[in-house]
C-alpha cells in the first residue's frame, strides 16, 4: 500500500510537470509573438512635420490663427502622432528649406509598415508670374515672385531626399495655403492656386506623394 501510494504520488507530480512545462511553453511563445507583432507589424507613432509662416511683410495679409492650428494638431492624437515643429526663426523660404530637409535626415517614419510621414504647410499660395503655384514665406515680398517658392522645388526635394526614397516612404503634405482669394493691394485679382495643384502635382511624379 505504502508503494502503491508512492507511485500513485509520482504520477501526480509527472502529470503536474508536465503542465506546468506547457503552461511556460504556451506563454513563451505568445511573448515571442507579441514581440514579433510589435518589432515588425504593430503600427508606431506617425511623425508629422508642420510649419505655420505667421510674420510676413507690409501688404501681404496675416495668416491668422496659423501656429494655432499647428498647436491644435498637435494635440489631435497625441498616442499616434508626433508633431514636429519648425521654428518661427526658420520662416523664411531658404532657412526652412534647410530645417526641413535637417528633420528628414533623422526623421523616423511611423504607421503601417513604419512608413509614412506627414507634412503640414500654412503659409500663403499664390501664382508666381509664369502661372507657378507658389509658397510666401517670412521673406516673400509681394510684387517680386522672385522671393516665392514654387511649390514643384519643394515637392521634388521630397520626392528626391535620400532617407525617403530609399526606404519608399510615403507622403502625405497637408497644404493650408488657401487664405487669399484675391487681393488688390498683391496685383491678385483671382487667386488660382488651389485651381494649379493638381497639375503641378502630376508634373513631379512621385507615387508615394499625396497633396491635400
Amino acid at each position: 500500500r505504502w508503494t502503491d501510494r508512492k507511485k500513485g504520488d509520482g504520477g501526480g507530480s509527472a502529470v503536474w510537470h508536465r503542465l506546468k512545462l506547457g503552461a511556460w511553453g504556451t506563454l513563451f511563445l505568445i511573448l515571442v509573438c507579441g514581440l514579433f507583432y510589435y518589432l515588425f507589424f504593430l503600427p508606431t507613432r506617425v511623425p508629422l512635420i508642420a510649419a505655420a509662416i505667421t510674420d510676413y511683410a507690409p501688404l501681404i495679409p496675416p495668416n491668422a490663427l496659423s501656429a494655432e492650428d499647428v498647436e491644435s494638431l498637435g494635440q489631435t492624437n497625441r498616442s499616434n502622432m508626433d508633431v514636429i515643429g519648425i521654428p518661427k526663426e526658420h520662416a523664411t523660404r531658404e532657412a526652412l528649406r534647410a530645417y526641413l530637409r535637417r528633420q528628414l535626415d533623422r526623421v523616423v517614419p511611423g504607421g503601417p509598415g513604419k512608413k509614412t510621414v506627414l507634412f503640414y504647410i500654412s503659409a500663403h499660395g499664390a501664382l508666381d508670374d509664369k502661372g507657378q503655384p507658389c509658397l510666401l514665406f517670412a521673406d516673400a515680398q509681394p510684387h517680386d515672385s522672385a522671393t516665392w517658392l514654387p511649390l514643384t522645388e519643394l515637392l521634388k526635394e521630397l520626392r528626391d531626399h535620400e532617407q525617403l526614397t530609399k526606404h519608399q516612404v510615403k507622403k502625405l503634405l497637408i497644404l493650408d495655403c488657401g487664405r487669399i482669394p484675391s487681393n488688390w493691394r498683391m496685383g491678385i485679382l483671382y487667386n488660382g492656386f488651389a485651381d494649379s495643384l493638381a497639375q503641378a502635382v502630376e508634373d513631379v511624379k512621385d507615387p508615394n506623394l499625396v497633396v491635400l
